[in-house]
């Protein structure tokens, strides 16, 4: 049981990681949640949603998400 907590932690970590990032180039960019709702089609709730780690990101919206930032996937997601 304490195994499986920690790798809940350690996925939920890497969640806030990448969120944090997407937040810190909103602000960079000068975009309002609502922006980058609006450029990946999504509406404002389900965005707060994703940055809050209530649902992921799909692959797609990922991609807009860099672009749209002007970062590369790497800068984002994993890095």
């Amino acid at each position: 049981m304490g195994t499986d907590r920690g790798k809940r932690g350690d996925k939920m970590t890497e969640k806030a990681k990448y969120k944090n990032k997407i937040r810190a180039a909103m602000i960079l960019k000068g975009y309002t949640q609502a922006d980058v709702a609006k450029a990946l089609g999504v509406g404002g709730s389900t965005l707060s949603k994703k940055l809050n780690g209530h649902s992921d990101f799909t692959l797609p919206e990922c991609i807009r998400i860099a672009k749209l930032l002007g970062r590369t996937l790497d800068d984002i997601f994993f890095e």
